[in-house]
Order: structure tokens, then sequence, then C-alpha cells
């Protein structure tokens, strides 16, 4: 999809060059979630989404992979992933960064905007606990909040585990 892959090198060109002029991207209906490790911070207007994309102080950002996939009423989900160099830090660190850009009358702006730091961790397989209880492995459905139209959510809980799926 050509749309996230001109967004990509637009926001980051600028995120390089133009720090200040980021949150020219974003609208007033804009959210924005940062996350580090246990640390998180949110943002639901344009101000504090350009003070914490701003505050990440990148001296140098490697994209590595996009991906884009057209969405809801028009949209499209892009993700990416890299590495960035923080200024006055002397390592490089891995993140992904996914975005909803939504349309608009001249083109998208960025409707949900996703950043996380991925942090190498060592992971331990079959840590879910044995259990000889008997599990019920028939899907509850949960209509406990309004559902778009054509849309029916089903959650289903698995060794204590519980998934939501959207069927169409």
């Amino acid at each position: 999809m050509w749309v996230g892959s001109y967004f990509v090198g637009q926001y980051y060109q600028v995120l390089r060059q133009q720090p200040d002029l980021v949150h020219q991207f974003y609208s007033d209906s804009s959210s924005m979630i940062r996350v580090d490790g246990d640390y998180s911070e949110t943002a639901s207007d344009v101000l504090h989404i350009h003070n914490i994309v701003t505050s990440l102080n990148f001296s140098t950002i490697e994209i590595k992979t996009i991906n884009s996939l057209d969405s809801w009423d028009g949209g499209v989900i892009v993700m990416v992933t890299g590495v960035v160099k923080i200024k006055d830090v002397n390592r490089k660190q891995k993140f992904v960064q996914t975005f909803f850009l939504a349309p608009q009358e001249k083109g998208y702006f960025v409707l949900n905007d996703i950043f996380q730091f991925v942090h190498e961790e060592v992971v331990h397989p079959n840590l879910v606990p044995v259990t000889s209880e008997k599990i019920d492995s028939q899907p509850h459905v949960s209509a406990s909040f309004a559902e778009p139209p054509g849309i029916l959510i089903v959650e289903s809980c698995f060794l204590d585990i519980c998934n939501l799926f959207l069927l169409i």
C-alpha cells in the first residue's frame, strides 16, 4: 500500500529534520500512547502528543520495516519497526510504532499512534500452569457494550487466557 510507505517517509523525515512541526500530522481528535517497559504515557490532544513526540529526543532513526493495510472507513493501519538512537544515550533502541491514518478532505491524518520501545527479553515457553480442573471450551458471547452494526464480539477463554475476536 503506497499510502503507508509515503506517510512513513514524510513523517520520519519531518521528525528528523523539523521535529517542532510533527504535530501537523495529528488533529484534535488524535490520541497517542508511548510505552517503554512498565512506563506508559498517553495523550489525547495535539499539544500533549507534540510534547511526547519531541521528548523522545531522537538523534538518528533507522526504519527496518513498513507494513500497511487498508482499514475501517477508508483508513489505513501502518506498522513501522526500526532502531533509534536517543541523544545523550550511547546505545540504539529497537521500536515498533503503529498508526491509524484516518481519511480527511485532502489526504489523511494520524488518528491513533502507538509507540513502543522493544526490549530484548528472555522468553520462557510453556509457563502456563497445568491444571486438572475441567475447562469450559465453549465461547462466551459478551454483549455488555454497544457494538457497531454487523459486528459480533465473541469472547473465548482457555486456561484463564481470554481473547476477543471480531466476527463480521
